[in-house]
């Protein structure tokens, strides 16, 4: 079994045959919150590599398969179109 590699990265590293994305380079082409990918890392929806409690790193391989399957980016999810109906207030 591969052990995590405890090198701290701020650019993409590459560790054995996988390039690895840290969550601050994940955030930036997602153009989503830290706490978007927390969310999806914690639900089993966006794998990652435990590096230390506080640290994850993500495969490459694994963003652009998620990424080609169209499956949960909140960046490109559609959005509703049209202003917010107010509830009107009956006198």
């Amino acid at each position: 079994m591969e052990q995590p590699c405890a090198i701290p990265a701020s650019r993409t590293m590459t560790s054995g045959n996988y390039e690895w994305l840290s969550q601050e380079e994940l955030v930036a082409r997602w153009k989503v919150s830290k706490k978007t990918i927390r969310r999806l890392r914690q639900s089993g929806k966006l794998p990652a590599l435990e590096v230390t409690p506080a640290l994850f790193r993500f495969r490459l391989a694994d963003i652009l398969r998620i990424e080609s399957e169209g499956k949960f980016l909140p960046a490109i999810a559609p959005r509703r179109s049209g202003k917010l109906k107010s509830k009107r207030r009956s006198a």
